[in-house]
């Protein structure tokens, strides 16, 4: 007998997310985004997924080195929030011509 879409979808999430060590997360970004995403992870030699991965984990990095060591555990448990090294909008979209 053929299995159904649910238990389809409920062996593959099985597959992917069963150990607890992955989650799923969901994200809309403009096409420009997800375009520079695929070349990063292209030139990279990885999927999607462990290219953010790996954005997410150099640029804690960067902040945790920066952060004062009685700050760690507010930043580790979320309590702590600094000034945004990331772009702003107005001044990512103006900055490069070469997109």
């Amino acid at each position: 007998m053929a299995l159904s879409q649910a238990e389809k979808q409920r062996r593959y999430r099985e597959r992917h997310l069963g150990d607890g060590e992955k989650q799923r997360i969901q994200c809309v970004v403009s096409l420009r985004t997800k375009l520079k995403l695929k070349r990063l992870a292209h030139y990279y030699g990885c999927n999607l997924t462990t290219l953010i991965e790996n954005l997410a984990a150099d640029a804690e990095e960067l902040i945790v080195r920066q952060i004062a060591s009685r700050d760690i555990g507010d930043y580790y448990s979320a309590k702590l929030q600094g000034t945004s090294l990331l772009r702003s909008a107005a001044s990512a979209s103006s900055s490069a011509s070469y997109r």
